[in-house]
């Protein structure tokens, strides 16, 4: 996707629109995660401000993808860095669902 703006717009724009899209794809998984998990025990889930943040927060990375993909020159250092990244959520929440009891 970057590389395909670049052809049509500055590095900055690309960067940027591309980084919302990363953002935006991750709406229905972070929605998903509020809706389905029952670890959050409340009345009203905070569903909003969950998905924003995320839509957020990977929209920031996908600024940091993007400049990775653009100081590299390849798609396998952002590639890692999203599957590091991914690991490292779920190593994370492996750990706290079976060692903080």
């Amino acid at each position: 996707m970057l590389a395909l703006l670049m052809q049509e717009f500055s590095t900055l724009s690309s960067v940027l629109i591309s980084s919302m899209l990363f953002g935006f794809w991750h709406i229905l998984p972070a929605y998903t995660s509020v809706v389905t998990n029952a670890s959050l025990n409340l009345k009203k889930k905070p569903t909003l401000p969950v998905v924003a943040s995320t839509v957020f927060l990977t929209f920031l990375a996908g600024i940091g993808f993007a400049l990775l993909r653009i100081a590299s020159g390849s798609l396998i250092a952002p590639i890692l860095a999203h599957y590091a990244a991914n690991s490292g959520g779920l190593i994370a929440s492996w750990w706290l669902h079976n060692f903080s009891k």
